[in-house]
């Protein structure tokens, strides 16, 4: 009887191992994702009010902010927390469908990577000489909207 195809490991998709039907590997004997150590949604400021205003947009079946076409499925942030947005829903949360959703969350963390990045590499107290923090057009709020603008918007 044939055995069974090796596979990836399941524990992390960077992983070289290649695993049988018991689906176990060397380096990752529990099948461990990378994000199982993830804070929950409560955890990370999501609140009952933000459960309950993308409830309701949902239902209401309110189109994408971004592309203005599909069916919006997520409340996005649209300025994120992690880059000074308010948790309120109200203030900051716009219906976003999964295409946009995705393309601006891959943009964000990209822009956070690029931020940890430079915290590592500036040195002690983490300052970086090159002036990239200074106050001008780009980093005000309006700009970054014209920046971000909706995914795959034509530009």
């Amino acid at each position: 009887m044939p055995s069974a195809a090796l596979r990836p490991c399941p524990g992390d998709p960077r992983c070289p191992h290649l695993v049988g039907p018991d689906r176990r590997c060397p380096d990752h004997p529990h099948g461990r994702r990378p994000w199982a150590d993830r804070p929950s949604a409560r955890a990370r400021g999501y609140t009952y009010a933000w459960d309950k205003a993308a409830r309701e947009m949902r239902e209401r079946g309110e189109l994408c902010r971004y592309c203005h076409h599909r069916i919006a499925v997520h409340l996005d942030h649209h300025v994120p927390l992690s880059e000074g947005g308010s948790p309120d829903p109200k203030l900051n949360g716009v219906p976003a469908c999964e295409r946009c959703h995705r393309i601006k969350s891959a943009a964000e963390a990209a822009r956070g990577r690029a931020r940890n990045t430079k915290r590592t590499s500036a040195g002690p107290g983490g300052v970086e000489s090159s002036g990239s923090d200074q106050a001008g057009p780009r980093g005000s709020p309006r700009s970054r909207d014209r920046e971000m603008g909706p995914p795959g918007g034509g530009r």
